[in-house]
């Protein structure tokens, strides 16, 4: 472990001989400090306290008669368990063992899809093995090898699947939290926010997703709402935003309902969307009104009903429009599901947005060519990607739910 720490501090202090990772390891600098985070002082995700997990004993000594002894239990997910392995050499791996009874037929899965990096990971690019974690073996060991004469631990009855691979540590939690946003509780980076609003093309496909959301609300609101309409919109907002209008709010707006409008995280540039938003939609309005349909001045009764109209129209869109800023800001850069696009909502965000954040560059090119291997990616999740300590590539460490043919 002490070397371990080592490394991440000869890491974070820019101490490195290996020519190839000096890139990444500086790009991971230059992102680190956009972010406000000094390398000497970066956080990796937080820790919260592990439960001890003992590994059986049984198994153990398989480890052992094979030339590693266990250091520490590490963490575990939804089928396996992680422990950290030092070899005779003093060299630190880490193995995750899957019981077979657990996981049922998903233990079939992890075997195939880890054993096709064991085949396969030497004849990948350079650029592509990078972010894929490195595996050294994986044994399926019957349960009557692990389990006691008391039938003891009951998960290993049916065996387990043992798979050795490399250690890696928790990749910084700024760098975590900007490109895999995936717990719904927490808070979007500060900085996150700053980097899309600055970007021209992220702003402009954030503001074209917020408009597509409320169409439905104009079309069932207002007549012969059409995408000329729409795309109107979708302008009008954008340069008044990148042109740094910033109106008042508007009456017909209760701002009290607005969940996000208020977060401290969005401003200044959040609410000044929204009320950019406000503005363009209220403005439209009468504008539908007074071509599509009756003329004001010869009914005074449609006055009355437009108020009321434009009321219920303020409402809905007001508070779709505050959902959906919060969710085309909160959600991944990376995708969840590398097939899936944009749309899905398990897609990564829009290709201005991943230009945006070009410390995931590398992680989506590689992402793209194990799709086209047909060893797609999926699970994407915050807890997947962990780093590789001594030249900071962030890695693709749990394979188990990756589709491969």
């Amino acid at each position: 472990m002490k070397d371990l720490l080592e490394n991440f501090r000869r890491f974070s202090e820019g101490v490195s001989t290996d020519v190839r990772n000096a890139h990444d390891r500086d790009l991971l600098k230059k992102v680190l400090k956009d972010l406000g985070a000094e390398p000497a002082e970066t956080d990796t995700a937080p820790k919260p306290e592990k439960p001890k997990r003992v590994m059986p004993r049984r198994l153990e000594n398989i480890l052992e008669d094979r030339g590693f002894y266990v250091n520490r239990f590490v963490d575990e997910g939804q089928y396996g368990k992680i422990w950290e392995l030092e070899g005779r050499s003093g060299r630190r791996l880490a193995v995750k063992v899957v019981s077979v009874l657990l996981a049922g037929q998903q233990v079939d899965i992890e075997e195939k899809n880890y054993r096709w990096i064991l085949e396969n990971r030497a004849d990948l690019p350079e650029e592509v093995k990078r972010h894929l974690v490195n595996v050294y073996s994986v044994d399926r060991i019957p349960g009557k090898d692990i389990v006691d004469r008391n039938e003891q631990p009951y998960q290993m009855s049916e065996g387990a699947l043992v798979i050795i691979m490399e250690l890696l540590a928790p990749a910084p939690k700024e760098v975590l939290g900007t490109l895999l946003m995936d717990d719904p509780d927490e808070e979007i980076p500060t900085n996150k926010i700053k980097r899309t609003f600055a970007s021209e093309g992220a702003i402009t496909e954030l503001v074209t997703s917020m408009a597509k959301s409320i169409s439905p609300h104009m079309t069932a609101a207002v007549d012969r709402w059409s995408k000329w309409h729409l795309d109107t919109l979708i302008k009008q907002v954008t340069n008044a935003f990148l042109t740094g209008e910033n109106p008042r709010e508007n009456m017909y707006v209760d701002y009290g309902r607005l969940s996000r409008y208020h977060a401290p995280s969005f401003k200044p540039h959040g609410p000044r969307l929204l009320n950019i938003f406000f503005d363009r939609v209220d403005k439209m309005l009468p504008d539908f009104v007074k071509q599509y349909e009756l003329d004001k001045q010869k009914d005074p009764r449609m006055k009355e009903y437009f108020a009321t109209r434009r009321q219920a129209v303020m409402d809905t869109t007001s508070k779709e429009l505050d959902y959906r800023l919060f969710y085309g800001l909160k959600r991944q850069v990376v995708p969840m599901t590398y097939a899936y696009g944009p749309e899905a909502r398990l897609g990564g965000a829009d290709k201005y947005t991943q230009e945006t954040f070009s410390e995931a560059e590398g992680l989506l090119n590689a992402m793209e060519h194990l799709h086209g291997e047909r060893f797609s990616p999926r699970d994407m999740h915050s807890g997947n990607i962990m780093m590789r300590p001594d030249s900071g590539q962030l890695v693709m460490v749990d394979v188990g739910l990756f589709a491969s043919a």
